[in-house]
């Protein structure tokens, strides 16, 4: 090794077996690792650091960098990172450590009564109202509200709070804490209305129905909530309309509902969708126990696709069971096709002469047998070239 190398090549780390506490001490500059370094009890240390009225946690990082010189420099036995150092040992907040006490949990809050006293006293109206309302209190510096939480709901919880209602005072209870009446004499005077629809019933909660009158206190403006397990059938059953929920209806067994279907000689989907629709009266009209959409209602329950429903025989893809990939190739083979173009041809009933594909063989084979022997369209066809 040259002399110029042998200089700067990387020295050898010491320290563990000499006894050394970091680079700093090895080269007399008195800077010790982190890590090696021994720091005050947390009580001794955030006494210093209260002493020295910082109010921030961003002058505090100024303090530690060296940039407040009027309030000296961080003792090296107190250190820069104290929510780290002292996790487990003391540390609550950055309000306790500087001493300002100003950090939401560290604060001590009136009780739930008092401060519901005071709160109720503002004649405020709605949440959004407490939220304006203290943001404009904390600008202009009142310190009358001082002692209670800007968010109490999280504060109180489990300690009395009930509603946003309660909280601001008379006049602004919640939906949760008023008293409604029992579902069934609700449910008959909603009949007396006689709305038509979900959308009235919304319209009449919003007062734009004037000639229905306004909605009474004690009947709420969304009783699938209020009496969810207290007699609820859906907003059919609510209005007096007669219509049930899709969710809340029972079917006829697929195999029952699916012999009603066929017997109508529906020849596709749109026929049938016309059918739901009640486009074809000579049809009759669809039986309520019958879904509208039956893909959903009979899902694992035998769905196989429209085709099977309505009978035309026509079978959806994801459901149809092809013929074993060897026993396919040798049907397809037989037909002597020559190239590709004359099987999609064959595929489309343009070649008569052909016949047709049966329905157990794919039209779209390299899918269908990717996994089960397929190597080419000339395999397929039996054009391979030798």
């Amino acid at each position: 090794m040259t002399e110029k190398n042998r200089i700067l090549a990387k020295p050898k780390r010491p320290y563990k077996k000499s006894g050394s506490k970091g680079i700093g001490d090895s080269h007399g500059s008195r800077k010790t690792a982190p890590r090696r370094r021994k720091f005050l009890p947390y009580k001794e240390a955030r006494a210093s650091v209260c002493s020295l009225n910082l109010k921030t946690e961003l002058e505090w990082r100024f303090y530690c960098k060296g940039e407040l010189t009027e309030k000296g420099t961080r003792p090296h036995d107190i250190p820069s990172n104290p929510s780290k150092t002292y996790a487990g040992k003391g540390w609550k907040c950055w309000g306790e450590w500087l001493g300002t006490n100003s950090t939401p949990h560290c604060r001590k809050f009136l009780s739930y009564e008092e401060a519901r006293a005071l709160t109720c006293s503002l004649g405020l109206k709605s949440k959004v109202e407490w939220m304006s309302y203290r943001k404009g209190e904390l600008t202009k510096k009142r310190s009358h509200l001082k002692n209670i939480p800007a968010n109490p709901e999280a504060t109180y919880a489990g300690k009395g709070w009930k509603s946003w209602g309660e909280w601001l005072g008379k006049g602004t209870t919640r939906h949760n804490c008023k008293v409604f009446r029992p579902f069934k004499n609700a449910r008959k005077f909603i009949h007396s209305l006689k709305l038509t629809s979900e959308l009235e019933w919304r319209f009449y909660c919003k007062g734009e129905l004037t000639a229905k009158g306004t909605r009474p206190d004690d009947i709420p403006s969304n009783p699938d909530y209020t009496y969810a397990e207290k007699g609820w059938k859906g907003y059919g059953d609510w209005l007096g309309t007669g219509r049930i929920s899709n969710k809340l209806r029972v079917h006829r067994p697929f195999e029952e509902a699916r012999e009603f279907v066929r017997y109508l000689h529906l020849k596709s989907t749109k026929e049938w969708i016309k059918f739901t629709k009640g486009q074809m009266p000579e049809k009759g009209t669809l039986p309520s126990d019958i879904p509208a959409n039956p893909c959903g209602a009979y899902r694992n329950k035998g769905w196989l696709g429209v085709g099977d429903w309505v009978g035309t025989g026509v079978l959806a893809t994801k459901f149809r069971k092809y013929r074993s990939f060897h026993d396919a190739r040798t049907f397809v083979r037989s037909l002597k096709l020559r190239n590709q173009d004359e099987w999609r041809k064959f595929c489309m009933r343009k070649m008569p002469e052909k016949g047709t594909l049966p329905s157990d063989i794919p039209t779209n084979p390299h899918h269908t047998y990717a996994k089960s022997g397929w190597v080419n369209t000339a395999d397929w066809l039996g054009k391979l070239r030798h």
